[in-house]
């Protein structure tokens, strides 16, 4: 039920993977100054005093110096669970499961054969791909990446709209590998459409304004930065570098150009229709404006 590669479509983030000399001086600025609030709570295990006034009300409530949304935290912890469980599985338990939450093309074309997970699956998969993982590395990446671009959306928009808007995302993107792969048996597990519409969507309220600045703002009231529209996010430079830096790695990485290794192959496609749906669909979950579609 493999490829004739015996690979799986795994959605894996790799901007972290660039090491373009001509971008270094962006991706340094972009990490240290757009991410600096999200990053260095995350990668310090989320622990950072704050005073009880400047707590933000979308923390985890009963633990006051975690500083991550709660349905941030929330996802993470269900996405490991299910990589947890299925490590203890026995292999055909694994294989089972793994086609019956992941998303299979196949199960849309006419066959002779029933996948596992039947026909709610048909319906479930769209969302329930985005929790399994294809290896401890995918689920950490994706973790990672996670922290960062969905705990500015959550802060911003809130953890119901986060919630909403990350499964749009992932729809979307399933969505777009069906249109291209219709028929394939290749299941396709990860986050990371989901998470490409995050980015998106983060790009479009974080460069609105100087970096310092909207950074600042963003800690005292992430509703108070203003949304960019599109025609300005696409005039302003800093948009157009992350714009071709972020497709030019998902086509490098996702052609086969360069080797990730373990038999894996990237669902570009996938990640091409969440980050799309993010960067034009943003504004009708955003909670402060809705009136800079363009």
């Amino acid at each position: 039920m493999w490829d004739s590669a015996g690979r799986i479509f795994v959605l894996d983030t790799l901007m972290s993977r660039s090491r373009a000399k001509s971008g270094r001086n962006f991706w340094r600025i972009f990490l240290s100054e757009v991410l600096q609030v999200h990053w260095r709570s995350g990668m310090r295990l989320c622990f950072a005093s704050a005073p009880a006034s400047q707590q933000d009300p979308y923390l985890v409530k009963d633990l006051p110096a975690f500083n991550v949304p709660t349905s941030v935290f929330s996802v993470i912890v269900v996405i490991i669970l299910v990589h947890v469980i299925r490590l203890f599985l026995p292999s055909d338990a694994d294989l089972w499961l793994l086609f019956a939450l992941s998303f299979v093309p196949a199960r849309y074309a006419v066959t002779t054969f029933v996948l596992p997970g039947g026909d709610l699956a048909s319906v479930t998969s769209f969302v329930s791909y985005m929790f399994v993982h294809g290896d401890a590395m995918h689920l950490i990446v994706n973790c990672l990446w996670l922290l960062a671009f969905g705990s500015a959306v959550a802060k911003r928009a809130g953890d119901l709209r986060f919630a909403l808007f990350s499964v749009f995302c992932g729809v979307v993107g399933a969505l777009t590998h069906l249109v291209v792969y219709w028929g394939d048996l290749t299941p396709v597990v990860g986050a990371s459409a989901a998470i490409s519409g995050l980015m998106a969507a983060a790009v479009r309220f974080m460069f609105s304004g100087s970096l310092r600045t909207t950074i600042s703002d963003f800690q005292q009231d992430p509703t108070n930065v203003p949304l960019v529209g599109i025609a300005d996010a696409l005039k302003d430079p800093r948009m157009l570098i992350f714009l071709v830096v972020w497709m030019g790695l998902n086509l490098l990485f996702g052609l086969g150009a360069v080797d990730i290794g373990q038999g894996t192959a990237i669902a570009w496609e996938a990640h091409f229709g969440g980050f799309f749906a993010g960067l034009f669909g943003y504004s009708l979950f955003d909670r402060r404006a809705r009136n800079n579609f363009l």
